[in-house]
């Protein structure tokens, strides 16, 4: 059976990835570096792609989304898109091309719309201003850990750590730098990885539920026939029709 497009893998520096990681890495950083060469040229593309609650409760829907795909600063667009590709890897590989996308889309709109809510019960989310790849990599970081909590992997290229400390290590390095820079910075990134957690401990909640409906939900036994039954002395049926199950 031939696979599709976005299942194809796709060898790129050795390394073999499924057609959805890829796509999803070219569309971050040939994205980011048009808006921000437009940007430089007078257009404000990139502007618009920014989450901004204030602008997203005038009707502005679609920053809710377009943020968690744009990158402005050069580094952590390299070291973004390695996270994606990465972790995505494996996530796109497991769940699909296209689940994979749909599930990274969601994570970007649920994080945005939230962090919107939160903005009107917190003065500085409701003015500040969001764009980076970042709290997407984060929430797949958060879903490679809890699906593959044994692998280990060389956490900041450096130290081996199994995926149910890197998802210690991933939260933690979050909170220390929301100490650093300030807490209204990183309202997403906790947003988002608390997502991809609901999303994949909701997921594996229902599936066991469902299995479990199965196997309580009583099979029908096909070799069950009904037979005439209820007959008087005379050899005729009584009066009440009534039948034997056999």
């Amino acid at each position: 059976m031939r696979r599709s497009f976005l299942n194809r893998p796709v060898a790129i520096l050795g390394q073999s990835m499924p057609m959805a990681s890829l796509a999803l890495i070219a569309f971050v950083v040939v994205g980011s570096a048009t808006l921000a060469l437009t940007s430089r040229l007078g257009a404000p593309l990139l502007s618009l792609s920014t989450l901004s609650p204030s602008l997203v409760f005038r009707g502005q829907i679609w920053r809710t989304a377009t943020w968690a795909f744009v990158e402005a600063d050069g580094q952590n667009l390299v070291f973004g898109s390695l996270m994606l590709g990465i972790f995505g890897r494996d996530l796109a590989a497991l769940w699909g091309g296209v689940r994979y996308l749909i599930i990274c889309l969601g994570v970007a709109f649920g994080a945005g719309f939230l962090t919107s809510l939160v903005g009107l019960l917190w003065a500085d989310v409701y003015q500040n201003q969001y764009l980076s790849i970042w709290p997407l990599a984060d929430a797949l970081i958060v879903a490679w850990a809890i699906l593959f909590p044994s692998r280990t992997i060389l956490f900041m290229l450096m130290l081996p750590a199994s995926g149910k400390n890197l998802l210690y290590l991933t939260v933690g390095m979050t909170g220390l730098f929301a100490v650093m820079y300030g807490f209204s910075n990183f309202v997403p990134h906790f947003l988002a990885m608390a997502v991809m957690y609901a999303y994949i401990r909701g997921g594996t909640v229902l599936s066991a539920q469902m299995r479990l409906n199965r196997l309580l939900t009583p099979k029908r036994n096909s070799s069950l026939r009904v037979v005439d039954g209820g007959r008087n002395k005379d050899g005729q049926k009584g009066s009440n029709g009534s039948g034997w199950v056999h």
